[in-house]
């Protein structure tokens, strides 16, 4: 992890599109768990932080979502949505789990919310 964290972020994707969610998940509390300057596969320096906020937390909660646990998945979505308001996917899970959880005041906030920051 510490020499080729895009590596780790290939990896976890790729896993995470072959239906390996509890693998990929492994890979990105990994990433998530970096926050330090580190050099990339492409010889050039790579900020940790480009993958821990919030794209790693996205990453994560799809994860969390095919592995059927919501409240980690939410968590990880309404992460997301605060950090980086455009991210529509992650708003979209969000009111999903909202939504299945029967809080559909709170699904329709977080469409709505959304709708705002376009």
């Amino acid at each position: 992890m510490d020499t080729f964290p895009d590596l780790f972020w290939n990896v976890a994707e790729a896993l995470q599109n072959h239906a390996h969610p509890q693998e990929a998940l492994q890979f990105y509390l990994a990433i998530n768990d970096r926050d330090q300057v580190l050099p990339s596969s492409r010889g050039d320096e790579l900020l940790m932080n480009q993958f821990n906020i919030p794209t790693t937390w996205a990453a994560m909660g799809r994860c969390y979502a095919a592995l059927r646990e919501l409240q980690q998945a939410e968590e990880c979505f309404a992460l997301t949505a605060k950090e980086n308001p455009v991210d529509y996917d992650s708003r979209l899970r969000l009111a999903e789990i909202y939504e299945a959880t029967d809080r559909k005041e709170q699904a329709l906030q977080v469409i709505e919310a959304g709708l705002l920051t376009s």
